[in-house]
């Protein structure tokens, strides 16, 4: 493995969380307000809507108020994939003006090459957006961990075993928890990675977005879509052959699942990273900048 191969979402993850300060010299780059998702504000006001239109039996309200709860919901359980749709869209849009100004060209220069000044501009506008302050947000978390709960206790079934239940209701918490949070990790860097990578096929700004967008949505629904088949589809069936206890297709069903939405895209990050790094003629030197950068944050 080549040491393009080596970088993974826990040092893109780090680097992005706790930036060098010689990183403070893009931040002249980008001007004008980010570009983010209120996701507390959406949230609360499918709460308030929902209740409001219950309270006075507001039969049209209702509706509209299920929508919105059904978004907020959405919002809270797919934040990472959302977030990473604004750090497409503001790394890709920031690439294009800065290729287009002649700046590009200047900023590769620096120490680290081409692959140290994309990240760097990649860390930028995570940062000016406030992304991970997003990812943080506790009305978030609450969300989640309601709605595994009611998941959770939707689908128990009564068991024999007196340990079986709340053991299995433990570990399916447990994998829904750790989902979310690899999930918003993961969709974060997945982002960064689509957002600096297509302006390398394409210059014109609504191509680069465009290219951008599109990659990042069928790579994530790709990975969802195929864990749902696999924890859904393929687990039940191989099950149906042995035949093993109901309880512990449940176990597999999680654990398994879990360790699938993991490796599928981590797998696919480290090819995008790959791809990334042999588009802009990255040598092994620079690539050690970027880790010698990892390193010092952690």
């Amino acid at each position: 493995m080549g040491p393009a191969a080596a970088m993974n979402t826990r040092r893109l993850m780090r680097n992005l969380r706790y930036p060098p300060p010689d990183q403070r010299i893009f931040r002249f780059l980008i001007s004008g307000p980010a570009i983010t998702l209120p996701t507390n504000w959406i949230l609360f006001s499918g709460i308030i809507i929902l209740f409001s239109a219950s309270a006075f039996s507001i039969t049209k309200l209702m509706s509209i108020a299920v929508l919105i709860s059904f978004v907020s919901v959405a919002v809270a359980l797919l934040n990472g994939f959302f977030q990473g749709i604004l750090m497409v869209l503001q790394i890709s849009n920031l690439m294009a003006k800065i290729r287009e100004s002649g700046l590009y060209d200047l900023l590769c220069v620096l120490p680290g090459g081409a692959i140290h000044a994309n990240w760097s501009i990649g860390i930028t506008c995570l940062r000016h957006a406030h992304i991970l302050k997003q990812l943080d947000s506790q009305t978030v978390w609450i969300i989640r961990i309601l709605f595994s709960m009611m998941v959770i206790f939707s689908v128990a079934r009564p068991s024999s075993n007196l340990w079986d239940g709340p053991t299995l209701a433990f570990t399916q918490f447990l994998a829904l928890s750790i989902a979310f949070y690899i999930d918003d990790g993961q969709s974060i860097t997945l982002g960064c990675l689509t957002g600096l990578l297509s302006p390398t096929y394409t210059r014109s700004p609504g191509e680069v977005r465009l290219h951008a967008l599109t990659s990042y949505i069928s790579l994530q629904l790709f990975i969802y879509l195929s864990t749902f088949a696999f924890v859904f589809t393929v687990i039940p069936a191989v099950a149906a052959l042995f035949q093993p206890a109901r309880t512990l297709t449940s176990f597999c069903q999680a654990i398994l699942g879990l360790l699938w939405l993991y490796l599928l895209r981590e797998g696919i990050i480290s090819a995008v990273w790959r791809v990334l790094f042999y588009r802009l003629e990255a040598v092994p030197a620079d690539y050690q900048t970027v880790i010698s950068v990892s390193t010092r944050n952690c």
